[in-house]
């Protein structure tokens, strides 16, 4: 799969996530994850791209994770800020 093909599919995807929780109350048990609500999966998927980032910036894995601050962001500014870089 060439580069830009993952980087369509990582828009789709953060598009359809985007629009699922901007439109919803972010309490509701996503029934996929057990135990978690979508405001659990807002923010796991935010930080899992910030992880991606960090590590492509380090050239490997991020000693310290998560960083300070992080669970101080509302789920869905975490997301947005997180897939902009």
């Amino acid at each position: 799969m060439d580069s830009q093909r993952l980087l369509d599919c990582l828009e789709s995807d953060f598009r359809r996530l985007r629009r699922v929780a901007g439109t919803a109350v972010l309490d509701p048990p996503v029934p996929s994850c057990p135990g978690w609500t979508l405001s659990d999966l807002v923010r796991h998927v935010g930080e899992v791209y910030l992880y991606k980032v960090e590590m492509m910036r380090l050239g490997g894995h991020a000693d310290a994770w998560p960083p300070d601050g992080i669970n101080d962001e509302p789920p869905l500014e975490l997301l947005d800020w997180a897939y902009a870089r």
